[in-house]
């Protein structure tokens, strides 16, 4: 299934999440890291780069706008929820919440050395599902 939204629609999606996420007091700066997991997974299986989250192109995009939001825009309400102690994330310094997103990624690396009967693709989602 081919999948093509414009970058407005990205960055628009993309600001909702972050924002989203930033409200519900996780670590937002996790973002960057976890487009770094799915670069990595999909250079050691190319199945998962064939699909739309695992895209080389939109992954190099999506971490871009990321960063350059995480930099502008939340850094404010990042920097007053990082001083009040109330973020949950795996950043140094920051109570770890069950896993999360390291914990899928971690089975996912896991199973690219190791495969199993299980698709990566089904496996990333796991990882997915936990953020």
């Amino acid at each position: 299934m081919d999948v093509d939204w414009d970058f407005a629609q990205e960055n628009e999606a993309d600001d909702f999440a972050l924002k989203n996420t930033l409200d519900r007091n996780y670590d937002v700066q996790e973002v960057p890291k976890l487009y770094v997991a799915v670069s990595q997974a999909a250079a050691v299986d190319q199945r998962i780069g064939l699909g739309f989250l695992g895209n080389k192109k939109r992954v190099k995009e999506r971490t871009e706008y990321a960063k350059k939001v995480l930099e502008t825009q939340l850094k404010p309400d990042y920097e007053k929820k990082l001083q009040a102690a109330q973020l949950v994330g795996t950043s140094p310094g920051l109570p770890v919440d069950g896993g999360g997103a390291e914990e899928g990624l971690s089975d996912l690396f896991s199973h690219l050395s190791h495969p199993s009967n299980q698709p990566p693709g089904v496996i990333l989602g796991r990882g997915l599902n936990l953020t």
